[in-house]
């Protein structure tokens, strides 16, 4: 056999199974398929009532339907409310005209004389007494009353069973709006019907109890003497029924003044509206005065406005299809003015019939919410919440008082513990949806969002926590001034979370820019708070590191601070402190940051207080911008809310030189008031140490921002003691133009205080002062620098004053030292370990800044005093790596010592020095 033909055979049986396997396949796809769709059907049925309804118009059918169905429901309600009053009037009726004609008749037989004889010439009786004729009409025109009373009963009864059949209509539509029209045609009189019974009734037994006790009284007194008893029993009568009238009167007044009371009528409802128009009319007469002094502007207007206001009414009389009566003069022949006015009554009969208009929607709108808002019957509401629509309301409607009021009055229905999980899911994707949409458009327009704060916190509260703390962080956002909390509902619950406790961040640090106002979020910020801290409470600190680790620290400080001064927030400050700790020991691992992580087994002000001087070191140290900079923005925000005392503390736990110092080194931007605050609260030695450093300053190691603040604010005392020339030096050599205007101002005022003569490098003081009077003068930027005019002018006559003074030599230059005493040995930096008076008088490393300055620690003097900080601090706390080296040894005092004196303030000895 051919091979070929051996393979094929062979091959075929595999093509065939393979054929018949793709068959299989194909129906095994169209099976899954089949099968798809249907569980696709069982999962829409399973989950559909936790999904909310589509949006429907509300001229929906089925809408149309259940809002008739209410509306019916309402009127029927009402109708057997009259119905049954009416039923029980009539039933009275009854009883009374029976009682009353049994009054009646006696009181009719009195009216003629019993003593007629039958030869009389006359068979009309004589007139009857007065007293007996008005008996009779107290007695005739009660049985009047009550008559009356029962026939308007009865056709009432019959115009208002009309109000509950069915309209004509060709759809529920039509029906829902003909059946409306009908009742606000026919309702308001019927009520005023009812009412009118009421009082018709109250009238007819007022007339026979007053006939009846009139009757009494004449019955008492128509003896010789006054019957007693009868009189008695009339005053006994009079008194109660004086009782009955003083009971009306009571319920009367105590529903005018409770809107609530049960005790309400017609008199009631008659008084208020008397109060109302009252009020009213006292308006107007207090408008007077200012209506008058107008008349007769206003009536010459009129009188120019009444011709073309004569044309328009003829125009629309003939629109109309009214007959011109205002031509009617003007004709010629009688027939047509009688034909005239007999056609008028005619031609406006046909605008009277009942018609849908064509713009009937606001109308069903209105009709859907008032409607909604009274329903009883919650499968009414299952089947007409589709039709509900925040933007079709508030399109129709507006956002007025009254708008708002009806529309929180159907979502509160609409809301209610009675109504389904899926009519509730309805109303709250309904309001998120036009939130969403109405917001940014609001934003646009420069208008308020027509959503009111009572509609966003009523939504927010239905919301559970955690599971739909996005959800309820998106209701916030669409309130005022919180637009930037929208994009926070889109992550993930524990993001949300630690962004929303940033939420109140007033600063974009990146941009240097402050945030617009930010709106009322307590309420979020209140749970996202409270959540972490009972998780750190509960010792789950893990679980709130992994909420805290996306957010940044600065932003969270700014939001603590900024949420418990300015919008009275209880911030838990032990979370906050937890927090801090953490990221001080997760930056401490970091290269060239080790010692920082001793700072975290502090209590909380001494650690805020070390991570301020986390600069101070001249070698070199890692990034640690994040920790400096939430200890400066913990300090701002007391500094802000007036807390000085408080920060007061803070400073007090390390040596204020150096914070300075920290400052002076930090390569950040910073705020000058914490820089300020601290220049202000020291005193000459720190000073003096700050002197020694901004001596042989460098720039960029040293920056010259934080210098030009800390010369702005020191206090008076310094100014007066202290030369000022390494500062002015190094700041006319490294000028800012953000801090020239008020560093030039300060070191004016400082110069102005401190003799001239006592200037140790007046080159520098010269070169300063020659920068302050020098128009054009530019920064290290190219920038210009501004100088008051007062500053330059100061500093003009200052610059004038040192030139006037004597040259100083080489040697005074080269041996005066700004220092009021000796300058201490480089040993006093670690303060407490060794005691200052125990220090050497002298040292070989006091002509060394760079050796003193790398040696200074910023050391814990003392702890403050509060409660929540723990014991005091045994151990000091360093940063800089050689602060624990031990001092060197005493060396005798050398002749060049002596070049740290000052020429002016030092000891006699300097004073009759020899020059060589």
């Amino acid at each position: 056999m051919d091979p070929l033909e051996s393979s094929s055979a062979s091959i075929k049986p595999v093509v065939e199974a393979l054929l018949e396997l793709n068959k299989t396949m194909k129906g095994v796809q169209e099976t899954l398929v089949n099968h798809g769709k249907k569980f696709d059907i069982l999962t829409r049925d399973a989950v559909k009532d936790d999904q909310p309804y589509d949006q429907r118009p509300c001229s929906d059918e089925s809408t149309c339907t259940a809002l008739y169905e209410m509306a019916m429901a309402k009127t029927k309600e009402e109708v057997e409310e009259w119905i049954k009053r009416m039923d029980v009037s009539l039933v009275f009726i009854a009883l009374f005209s029976a009682v009353l004609t049994a009054f009646i008749i006696p009181a009719t037989q009195n009216l003629f004389p019993s003593n007629v004889t039958g030869d009389s010439t006359s068979d009309i009786p004589p007139l009857p007494p007065t007293s007996d004729q008005n008996i009779c009409l107290l007695y005739y025109l009660a049985l009047i009353n009550a008559i009356l009373d029962a026939v308007l009963s009865v056709l009432a009864r019959q115009w208002m069973s009309r109000l509950t059949t069915r309209p004509d209509g060709s759809n529920y539509r039509e029906r829902l709006l003909r059946h409306k029209e009908r009742e606000e045609l026919a309702k308001k009189w019927l009520k005023y019907l009812v009412e009118g019974l009421y009082l018709l009734l109250l009238s007819s037994i007022a007339l026979f109890i007053s006939g009846l006790l009139y009757q009494l009284r004449n019955l008492a007194t128509s003896f010789k003497d006054t019957a007693p008893r009868l009189l008695l029993i009339w005053n006994l009568g009079l008194g109660l029924s004086s009782v009955i009238v003083l009971v009306v009167f009571a319920a009367t007044m105590h529903a005018v003044f409770y809107e609530g009371s049960p005790f309400g009528g017609p008199f009631s409802r008659l008084i208020l509206k008397f109060a109302v128009t009252c009020k009213r009319c006292a308006t107007t007469f207090s408008a007077l005065p200012r209506v008058l002094r107008t008349a007769p502007d206003a009536a010459q207007a009129l009188v120019r406005a009444l011709p073309t206001a004569f044309l328009h009414l003829r125009q629309h009389l003939r629109l109309q299809n009214v007959p011109n009566l205002l031509s009617l003069p003007r004709a010629s022949k009688v027939s047509q003015h009688i034909w005239s006015l007999l056609s008028l009554p005619f031609s406006l009969i046909p605008k009277r019939k009942m018609q849908i208009p064509a713009d009937a929607h606001n109308k069903l709108v209105r009709l859907c919410m008032e409607l909604i808002s009274e329903a009883s019957d919650p499968k009414l509401l299952e089947r007409a919440v589709a039709s509900f629509s925040f933007s079709e309301w508030l399109n129709c409607f507006g956002n007025g008082q009254d708008s708002m009021n009806q529309l929180e009055k159907t979502v509160r229905r609409l809301t209610a513990t009675d109504t389904s999980n899926r009519v509730r899911e309805t109303v709250s994707d309904r309001f998120s949806r036009f939130a969403i949409q109405s917001s940014p458009l609001s934003s646009k327009q420069g208008q308020n969002s027509p959503i009111t704060n009572d509609l966003i916190t009523f939504f927010a509260s239905r919301c559970s926590f955690p599971s739909e703390f996005t959800t309820r962080v998106l209701y916030t956002s669409f309130g005022e001034d919180n637009a930037d909390l929208r994009a926070l509902s889109s992550l993930s619950t524990e993001e949300c979370i630690g962004r929303v406790l940033c939420s109140y961040d007033w600063m974009n640090e990146s941009l240097n820019l402050l945030l617009p106002n930010i709106g009322e979020r307590k309420d979020v910020f209140r749970l996202a708070h409270d959540h972490c801290y009972d998780l750190f409470s509960q010792g789950r600190e893990a679980d709130v590191m992994r909420i805290l680790s996306t957010v940044d620290g600065r932003s969270l400080t700014r939001s603590f601070c900024k949420a418990h001064d300015a919008f009275g927030a209880n911030v838990k400050w032990e979370l906050y402190q937890f927090f801090f700790c953490q990221r001080i020991r997760s930056v401490s691992n970091t290269p060239d940051n080790s010692d920082l992580h001793a700072f975290a087994s502090l209590p909380f002000k001494q650690v805020i207080a070390n991570a301020l001087c986390c600069y101070d070191r001249a070698t070199l140290h890692g990034e640690r911008k994040e920790i400096f900079k939430m200890a400066e923005f913990y300090c701002l925000g007391l500094l802000n809310a007036g807390k000085e005392s408080e920060l007061m503390r803070i400073i007090s736990v390390v040596d204020r030189v150096s914070v300075l110092r920290s400052y002076f080194r930090s390569p950040l931007s910073y705020f000058g008031p914490i820089v300020q605050f601290v220049a202000k609260n020291c005193d000459t030695e720190h000073w003096r140490e700050l002197n020694n450093f901004v001596k042989d300053a460098q720039y960029p190691t040293v920056q010259p921002n934080p210098v030009s603040h800390a010369l702005s604010g020191f206090a008076l005392g310094i100014y007066v003691n202290c030369d000022p020339s390494h500062f002015l030096r190094y700041l006319s050599r490294h000028r800012r133009i953000e801090t020239w205007t008020p560093a030039s101002s300060a070191a004016v005022s400082w110069m102005k205080a401190y003799s001239n003569s006592k200037i140790s490098d007046r080159s520098a003081v010269h070169r300063f002062l020659q920068c302050c009077i020098q128009h054009d003068l530019r920064d290290v930027d190219g920038k210009v620098c501004v100088t008051s005019e007062d500053t330059r002018d100061q500093a003009r006559n200052l610059l004038e004053e040192l030139d006037r003074l004597p040259p100083q030599t080489e040697e005074i230059i080269s041996g005066s030292d700004p220092s009021p005493e000796p300058q201490s040995d480089s040993s006093l930096h670690l303060a407490p370990l060794v005691s200052p008076s125990a220090a050497p008088a002298d040292n070989v490393h006091a002509a060394n800044p760079a050796r003193t300055d790398d040696v200074r620690a910023a050391s814990v003097v003392a702890a403050p005093e509060s409660d929540d900080q723990g014991p005091p601090l045994n151990a000091t706390m360093h940063t800089s790596e050689t602060a624990a080296v031990p001092p060197p040894p005493s060396l005798s005092r050398s002749p060049v010592a002596s070049s740290s004196s000052s020429v002016f303030e030092a000891s006699p000895r300097l004073e009759n020095a020899e020059i060589h």
